[in-house]
C-alpha cells in the first residue's frame, strides 16, 4: 500500500524541528506516522537554543555549550546556574530523521494545500493531486501556521 492509500494516526505537516521531532516521538510510541513537507532536504536556516536538562540529546547535536549564562538587562547582569547550548542543524536532523524512520515512520515531500477535518480524523490535500488521512493532524509549518485553527478564541472577561 502506498504512503498516500493508506490510513495513518498521526500525520505531521512540516519538517522543520518540531514537526520532524513531534513525528519521530509519534512514531516512536508506535503510532502509525506520516511526515509531509514539500522540500524534506532544506537546510534549517534558523539558530536554536535550549536548555540541556530539558531534552536527552547526543553531543553531536549540540554546537555550542554554556555552563553558567550570562543574562544582561536594563536591570543589570545576572547568571544563570542552568547548562544551555546551541543546537547543531545538521546532526540534529539526521538523528532526528533516522530515528523515524527506525521507528517506522514515513515522510513524503508534497506540498500539503490543506487540511480538512473529516468524521475519523483529517485529510490532508496534498500536491500532484494526493491525498492523505490520518486519526490526527499536527500543523507545524511554522510561526503562521495556516493549517489548524483554534475553533474559538476564549477572552478573559468572558469567564
Amino acid at each position: 500500500m502506498s504512503t498516500s492509500q493508506r490510513r495513518w494516526d498521526v500525520l505531521v505537516a512540516g519538517a522543520g524541528p518540531a514537526g520532524l521531532a513531534a513525528a519521530t516521538s509519534c512514531a516512536e510510541a508506535g503510532l502509525r506516522t506520516l511526515l509531509v513537507d514539500d522540500t524534506l532536504e532544506r537546510p534549517w536556516r534558523n539558530n536554536y537554543g535550549i536548555w540541556v536538562d530539558e531534552l536527552s540529546l547526543p553531543d553531536a547535536c549540540l554546537a555550542a555549550r554554556w555552563s553558567s549564562p550570562l543574562v544582561l538587562s536594563d536591570a543589570g547582569e545576572r547568571e544563570l546556574n542552568r547548562e544551555y547550548a546551541q543546537l547543531h542543524n545538521g546532526p540534529l536532523k539526521r538523528w532526528l530523521r533516522t530515528r523515524l524512520a527506525a521507528a517506522g515512520g514515513a515522510c513524503l515531500e508534497r506540498t500539503v494545500l490543506r487540511l480538512e477535518p473529516d468524521r475519523q480524523g483529517v485529510t490532508a490535500h496534498l500536491s500532484g493531486g494526493v491525498s492523505a488521512s490520518a486519526s490526527v493532524g499536527i500543523d507545524a509549518t511554522g510561526a503562521d501556521g495556516v493549517f489548524l485553527r483554534p475553533r474559538a478564541v476564549v477572552v478573559p472577561e468572558q469567564l
